[in-house]
């Protein structure tokens, strides 16, 4: 900044000697151009001549006072600009010498103007004041020297990976809940593990009790499911209490639960700038705040791993033998291998990804060169929840699978059918496109739903959605689950669905894993 105002003033300078100059020269030049005239003319001629000469000087007179003028306002802002260089002190916190920090001045005067246009200056603690644009130049930056009241923390202690810790299974939620709860996207996933949390904690002990678990690593751990971030623009976190897909996030929240009650430390992450705060690159005008963490394992899904590559560019290969991948319908190897699929035109906007295929981690048991994780099916509630579903009957009833009002377009004659034997009810987003005989209790939340399993006789498929979690959820409940048959078989070569899942599996049924499950 200083540099530059010192560039300015040279122009100026050079400006007000051109013009002090000028108005010198201007009377010479008036009066030779009289003297040269009166010479050689007549006394009339000469005095007309004169006059013209005096009438060009009264003139000039008036072009040299708006020079003045112009001079005067030049010299005013050159010591405005000066003033403006000085730095009020503040009696709370002095101006250090700044020996051998030339553009502290300069970033000062710069973090007075333009502090306000970027939050993270807010997030170290800058407030406007001249004691904290100093904390703020000398240890988050280093424009200025440290004030001598401070004290900074070496690099080293900063920088040092935080000591890990045997794991140990735990027996609260407390610190999960706080970092849910700082992550809007995770609602939905925070609900489920709050109604869930007993279960887990039960099951921790449990495994605990039945094997050795103390010489286990706590590993840090980043979470980062691509669906969730508004990055993607899936709206799957909003959809969530209104009718959306659910299959995904069922699985999230159960991984979530599983790695903290067997003490690991996560660290959640549903944006591309969180994302980046845990890679330890910058974002906007700050450094980061929080020193870069070494993740042990990555989990996240297809959408996700873009992101991270997106993020971290050619260095994301450093990070990919720990990622895991979860990836509801499976990749098979075909799809994955990029060269392979290029070659025998096995195109998908989810393939190519160059894995190792286990890294992939499904719903259901696809294919075995990927790894099933599984989900927790929820049937075991609170005390107070289970004391409620307990004394429930069993009524002549039927609950529909299908919260969307278009999964239920071309049914109805199959409908009327179920219709004759039990009464139909339904969680559906919009009564006005299903049968008036349906009961609709709306989208209500998932003890709720529990109710009603618990209720019902028969779980109706509708033959969408596919293989997701509801229908395991019906069958432990006492509930038997309608399960549609698709003739022919579905799969990428005939489904719209399909088309871009990186797999040549062909579904036979709305649930093929629900054909196989026997009478009670």
């Amino acid at each position: 900044m200083r540099k530059q105002k010192q560039f300015l003033k040279r122009p100026v300078f050079l400006l007000l000697g051109i013009c002090f100059l000028w108005c010198l020269i201007l009377p010479y030049f008036i009066l030779t151009k009289v003297d040269q005239r009166s010479s050689s003319a007549t006394p009339d001629s000469r005095l007309r001549q004169n006059r013209k000469v005096w009438l060009e000087t009264s003139k000039a007179h008036d072009v040299m006072k708006i020079f003045v003028a112009f001079v005067d306002d030049l010299l005013d802002i050159v010591e405005s600009d000066d003033k403006e260089d000085e730095i009020s002190e503040d009696k709370y916190c002095p101006l250090p010498p700044l020996d051998g920090f030339p553009d502290c001045k300069g970033k000062i005067k710069w973090m007075k103007d333009m502090w306000q246009t970027d939050p993270c200056y807010s997030s170290y603690g800058v407030n406007g004041s001249l004691c904290s644009f100093l904390i703020y130049l000398s240890e988050i930056e280093s424009w200025c020297p440290v004030l001598s009241h401070r004290v900074v923390p070496s690099v080293s202690s900063v920088t040092k990976q935080p000591e890990l810790k045997h794991a140990v299974v735990r027996k609260h939620f407390e610190g999960l809940h706080q970092s849910l709860h700082n992550n809007t996207e995770f609602l939905w996933i925070k609900q489920r593990i709050q109604s869930m949390e007993q279960i887990w904690l039960e099951a921790g002990q449990s495994l605990s009790a039945k094997n050795n678990l103390t010489e286990r690593r706590a590993k840090q751990i980043l979470v980062h499911p691509g669906v969730l971030t508004k990055e993607a623009g899936l709206k799957i976190a909003d959809n969530a209490f209104s009718g959306g897909p659910l299959g995904e996030l069922v699985q999230w929240s159960d991984l979530i639960s599983a790695l903290h009650v067997l003490g690991h430390h996560l660290h959640l992450s549903a944006s591309i700038p969180s994302l980046k705060m845990f890679f330890g690159i910058q974002i906007g005008g700050c450094p980061p705040q929080h020193p870069k963490i070494d993740a042990d394992l990555i989990y996240t899904d297809i959408i996700g791993l873009r992101q991270i590559q997106s993020v971290l560019k050619a260095s994301w290969i450093k990070y990919k033998c720990i990622i895991r991948v979860l990836d509801s319908f499976g990749t098979e190897p075909d799809f994955n291998h990029a060269d392979w699929a290029k070659r025998y035109d096995l195109k998908s906007p989810f393939g190519s990804l160059d894995m190792f295929p286990m890294q992939f981690y499904t719903m259901f048991p696809h294919t075995p060169d990927n790894t099933f994780l599984g989900f927790v099916v929820q049937h075991q509630l609170n005390q107070e929840d289970d004391k409620k579903l307990s004394s429930t009957q069993k009524k002549n009833q039927a609950l529909v699978y299908g919260k969307s009002a278009t999964f239920w377009q071309g049914k109805e004659s199959y409908l009327d059918v179920i219709h004759k034997y039990l009464e139909i009810h339904a969680t559906v987003d919009n009564s006005t496109l299903i049968p008036n005989y349906v009961i609709n209790h709306g989208i209500i939340k998932g003890t709720d739903v529990q109710t009603l399993l618990r209720q019902s006789k028969v779980f109706v498929g509708l033959s969408f959605p596919y293989e997701g979690p509801a229908p395991l959820e019906a069958l432990a409940n006492g509930c038997a689950f309608l399960n549609p048959r698709l003739k022919p078989p579905h799969s990428r070569l005939n489904t719209e669905f399909f088309k871009g899942k990186p797999t040549i599996r062909e579904v036979t049924s709305q649930h093929p894993y629900a054909e196989d499950i026997g009478e009670p």
